[in-house]
């Protein structure tokens, strides 16, 4: 007897229809996604292959939970299709019951690939529902060890993106002040040190313009935003955490700032009650 799966229709042509599967924590689920083309069953080549991915949502889904698909070619053709008929549009992705361990919505799409990986198509897109269950029993965390590696895209212009998801963590107090470099553009500097410190930004210049770098303070201490000498910030030299020199500010105190002209910066998001420095 063959195990239950939960039933997906994603047609390529109609991408924005997107579907819903409920599924419990500590389960072994398998979805079937069938493949259609503007509503025609569409076949993939016998040696294509899928893979399913999801993640946390769609804007911050830069690590995913990655489940490969089982062609339709490699089942049974009599109990194949879905309508009785012999069909190979579909592919079947078996879940561990790791990968559904943490109750949680999760953004999650289905890509298709040729056998030389020359010809990718994200097939669809949906919302992957794991429920609370305690008659599960226990189960494990879910874990996102799959990365996006953005070194295979080749860029030949401007970057569609301008902030990373790299974390530069920042504690030591033997130096007042710490460089940031322009290649960590859109990094984001979080300090915990026992002191004060100044993050100095780079250079504003016109190949840099449009470069973004955030700042997070979870201490009481006072951290300074200041750009290089002569450049100016919302028109001001620097800018600290607190006002009349000291950090009243709550924790996870964050800010970001973006090179806006070929000379200047501006704080585009989190100032609260961040000061301006006119020295």
């Amino acid at each position: 007897m063959s195990s239950p799966f939960y039933k997906i229709k994603c047609d390529v042509q109609h991408l924005k229809r997107h579907f819903h599967i409920y599924v419990h924590a500590g389960d072994t689920p398998v979805v079937r996604s069938y493949l259609y083309q503007d509503g025609e069953k569409y076949n993939p080549g016998e040696d294509w292959t899928a893979e399913l991915g999801f993640g946390e949502d769609f804007e911050d889904s830069t690590e995913l939970v990655i489940v490969d698909g089982v062609s339709g070619y490699a089942g049974d053709s009599s109990s194949s299709s879905e309508d009785g008929d012999t069909d190979y549009n579909y592919f079947e992705f078996d879940f561990t019951a790791a990968d559904v361990g943490t109750p949680g919505d999760y953004f999650f799409q289905v890509i298709v690939r040729d056998a030389l990986d020359t010809e990718r198509y994200v097939f669809g897109s949906g919302t992957l529902h794991v429920l609370e269950s305690p008659i599960g029993g226990s189960h494990t965390d879910l874990v996102l060890t799959e990365t996006v590696n953005w070194d295979v895209i080749d860029n030949i212009g401007t970057e569609p993106w301008c902030d990373k998801t790299k974390v530069i963590p920042c504690s030591d107090c033997s130096e007042s002040e710490t460089d940031c470099d322009a290649n960590d553009a859109g990094s984001m500097w979080v300090w915990t040190g026992a002191c004060d410190q100044t993050f100095n930004l780079p250079v504003a210049q016109a190949s840099s313009l449009g470069a973004v770098f955030k700042f997070m303070n979870l201490t009481t201490n006072v951290i300074t935003i200041r750009p290089s000498s002569g450049q100016l910030l919302d028109g001001y030299p620097a800018i600290y955490t607190g006002s009349g020199g000291i950090n009243d500010n709550p924790a996870y105190t964050y800010i970001r700032i973006k090179q806006t002209t070929d000379t200047g910066y501006n704080a585009i998001e989190g100032r609260l009650k961040w000061t301006y420095l006119n020295v």
